[in-house]
């Protein structure tokens, strides 16, 4: 019957939402053909150091293939995101400037990873600053993780991930994915855990929230999932993620984990989503 689904004047979809089939669906229905939506957000991706490859090219002694990259503008492929693929980069700050001050002029969130760490040829935080931006931040208590850099560079925000490809997706989803949803628009959304229980022993030393791949090996009396740790640890590993059904995470001050033992737990089926 007429406005048993939607009354005159009703509300259809808010603004700061990420439009998705359910949005076109009830707009359709209502004879709306057009509606007001922000460009894509522009963000700028680039690697640095003289050890990368492209995948496909030639690796010879000493080289290693650019996964971050690729790792990122699939995570990044999205409506909301217009990519602006700023290749490999030499460990030489003033290239690095260079390349850091075209990136702020042309995009809206600049996302680099490696070399911002504290070892001799790691540039970003200074070639950053060559480049006319500021730095926020540059550490965070997560493991893996922990080197990362905050700022602005001019227009643009800037965040410096890891190298290593478990740590840049561990930041990714810490600092990078609300970045962009706030950029686009859209309604605040912080990564949000869900409770879980630990099917597994473990040791580790406090310090630092610790996150790490995982996978549902089943659910306890109450329904909550019971995980399994995977992999041995490293931020530098991928071959857990495939096995992965999430992350899990312990907070900075445990030491042991036991079966049965509280664990926060990030799903995929929700991290990949904007």
């Amino acid at each position: 019957r007429s406005g048993e689904d939607v009354q005159r004047g009703e509300l259809l979809v808010r603004a700061g939402s990420i439009l998705d089939a359910r949005h076109v669906a009830i707009l359709a229905a209502s004879g709306i053909g057009t509606a007001p939506v922000r460009r894509p957000v522009r963000v700028a991706l680039l690697s640095t150091g003289n050890e990368l490859r492209d995948p496909g090219a030639q690796a010879g002694a000493g080289a290693v293939y650019d996964s971050n990259r690729w790792m990122l503008a699939a995570l990044f492929d999205n409506p909301a995101t217009a990519l602006i693929d700023m290749g490999i980069l030499p460990d030489e700050p003033d290239a690095i400037a260079r390349r850091l001050r075209q990136a702020g002029e042309s995009a809206d969130l600049v996302i680099s990873t490696g070399g911002v760490s504290v070892g001799e040829e790691d540039h970003l935080k200074a070639a950053l600053v060559d480049a006319g931006g500021e730095i926020a931040s540059w550490q965070m208590a997560v493991k893996p993780g922990k080197p990362l850099v905050i700022g602005r560079l001019g227009a643009a925000i800037y965040v410096g991930l890891p190298g290593n490809p478990l740590a840049a997706f561990i930041d990714y989803l810490l600092i990078a994915r609300p970045v962009l949803r706030s950029l686009a628009g859209a309604t605040p959304s912080p990564l949000r855990a869900q409770p879980a229980k630990a099917g597994f022993a473990w040791s580790r030393d406090p310090g630092r929230t610790e996150f790490f791949p995982a996978a549902v090996i089943g659910a306890d009396g109450r329904g909550f999932p019971v995980l399994e740790k995977l992999g041995k640890g490293g931020s530098a590993r991928l071959k857990p993620l495939i096995e992965a059904d999430g992350f899990a995470a312990v907070a900075a001050e445990r030491m042991e984990v036991s079966p049965g033992s509280d664990l926060d737990w990030y799903p995929f089926t929700s991290c990949f989503a904007l």
